[in-house]
């Protein structure tokens, strides 16, 4: 694998291995809320700071959450928990993913995330070599301050991310590899936010966006905001379907648990308790999140997963898809 970088005509900088191995929400509530039980549960290595998966179609056992920590740098897992990657590099406080992204005619998994100086920066998983390796991107930049960023599409040889400005507004930007020396980045499109945006996903043509002081909205480039949900505060969101109902699940720091909300809508459709399971202590204090529909191998993973770090205990919490699925279906 390492002499698929022979002759790429990019300059990397390997991350490589160390030596050693939060959102609140308020707002009216409906239904008596739904428990579900955590599946699984590991310790990390240090504090995270955001979570996304990369899962593999071609071998789904050997999917990875990947983890940026609050020290710098990233932490690589197994979908059980056992570090396989630990690089230094910068304290990234949003990610986006491509876990195929095409490269040289290779495929590897693509993360971009957004640095304490408002960099947004790409880097190469080399599982192979037990390496994060940052590649050199052209310059993502608005006319204000970036806020966050997000996945909003992938295609055959890219990535569509979107970029939150701190002037409610969003603009999407297309990263790829067209044979130049770096990365290209083109911009797309850009969206008038109804407001200050930290956090967002994209479903088909559309944008979620979540914000502290706006909520949830639901927007489409043409249309502008065609749902939203006033009165809540939020920083964090993770998009999934469940039962083929897509649904935004939004960490809820008062009561320890987790808010859904149909995402067509954005109506609440219950409150979720994370309980304790096998050797998996229960939920108590949501940060960052992350939802995979992809296959992560065996019975419990096959049809997808949620994972939260929580702040209580520091440990990443687990949860299959399917359990929630059954939740979330029992109050609808």
């Amino acid at each position: 694998m390492g002499a698929a970088f022979a002759g790429l005509g990019l300059t990397l900088s390997a991350c490589t291995p160390a030596d050693q191995s939060e959102g609140g929400l308020s707002g009216p509530r409906s239904g008596s809320g739904a428990s579900a039980i955590v599946t699984a549960a590991f310790e990390p290595a240090g504090a995270i700071e955001e979570l996304i998966f990369l899962p593999n179609r071609e071998a789904p056992w050997t999917g990875l959450v990947a983890a940026s920590t609050r020290a710098g740098g990233f932490d690589i897992y197994n979908i059980d928990g056992e570090l396989l990657i630990e690089a230094p590099g910068p304290r990234l406080r949003a990610l986006a993913a491509a876990p195929d992204f095409q490269l040289r005619g290779n495929a590897f998994p693509l993360l971009i995330g957004l640095d304490s100086v408002d960099e947004i920066r790409a880097f190469l998983v080399i599982r192979e070599l037990g390496q994060v390796v940052e590649a050199p991107m052209d310059a993502i930049a608005l006319n204000t301050s970036i806020e966050g960023l997000c996945t909003f599409e992938i295609g055959i040889g890219y990535v569509d991310i979107a970029v939150l400005g701190a002037d409610q507004s969003a603009e999407i930007w297309r990263v790829s590899d067209t044979g130049e020396d770096i990365l290209t980045a083109e911009r797309q499109a850009q969206i008038r936010l109804p407001f200050p945006a930290r956090s967002c996903a994209g479903v088909g043509d559309d944008l979620l966006v979540g914000g502290p002081t706006g909520g949830l909205a639901r927007l489409n480039p043409q249309d502008g905001v065609i749902a939203d949900a006033e009165r809540i505060s939020i920083n964090d969101f993770a998009y999934t379907e469940l039962l083929g109902r897509p649904v935004v699940i939004t960490p809820d720091a008062a009561s320890g648990g987790l808010s859904v909300f149909d995402a067509r809508d954005l109506d609440r459709i219950t409150d979720l308790q994370l309980t304790a399971g096998l050797n998996s202590p229960a939920l108590a204090n949501p940060g960052a999140l992350a939802a995979s529909d992809g296959n992560f191998g065996g019975m419990a993973y096959s049809s997808g997963v949620l994972a939260i770090y929580d702040g209580g205990d520091s440990r990443v919490k687990i949860v299959a898809r399917e359990v929630l699925s059954r939740a979330v279906a029992s109050e609808s």
